[in-house]
């Protein structure tokens, strides 16, 4: 079931105060299709979220793509949306660990000399797929079974703490949804990840 937190997420796509609107619902967007299966987009600010939350489950079933990214666990609807209308295009990437770096989770450099300091993060990417896959490494991390990624999380917390595993998971999380949609392949559970 869908919060409220997660149709905020969906819902700032098409808010008509954010600069990216316009490249998001334009003519043949992934996002268009969604909002216009939704609701009409003068009836989308008047409505509850709740509709839209429904109509975002129902269109996830319908497309391929949203229901293999589903197959990991802590991908719902919101995230699998969030990803594949933002990215757009996978084979934008040539290699599945630069969409990392484009969501702008990965750690700060500032190397001068022989200085080299490392800090948060970067920021670069879109905010709402930074926060949707940091919610889903938060699921995976407390909720549900127990997979390779949970325990390289928690061996990751032993030595790091808790906030830096977040974002590595979502990290990671970014580099498998994007495998796994060039792949055309599920999510396996059993298998260890590899990705370092």
């Amino acid at each position: 079931m869908l919060n409220i937190r997660q149709c905020r997420i969906f819902h700032s796509f098409v808010t008509w105060a954010n600069p990216r609107r316009k490249q998001w619902i334009g003519p043949g967007c992934f996002i268009r299709s969604v909002l216009l299966a939704a609701a009409p987009p003068v009836c989308l600010h008047s409505e509850p979220r709740w509709s839209t939350a429904v109509a975002m489950r129902q269109f996830t079933g319908d497309d391929p793509v949203c229901l293999r990214l589903m197959t990991m666990p802590g991908i719902g609807a919101v995230v699998a949306l969030t990803f594949r209308g933002v990215v757009n295009d996978p084979a934008h990437f040539r290699s599945s660990k630069r969409v990392g770096l484009w969501v702008g989770i990965t750690p700060t450099r500032n190397q001068s000399g022989e200085r080299d300091v490392s800090s948060g993060i970067t920021k670069a990417g879109d905010v709402n797929l930074r926060r949707a896959l940091c919610q889903a490494a938060t699921v995976i991390m407390n909720r549900g079974r127990s997979t390779g990624l949970r325990t390289w999380g928690s061996q990751l917390a032993q030595r790091g703490g808790r906030k830096i595993t977040m974002v590595a998971l979502a990290r990671r999380i970014a580099v498998i949804l994007h495998r796994i949609w060039i792949d055309n392949t599920t999510f396996q559970p059993d298998a260890a990840p590899n990705l370092a």
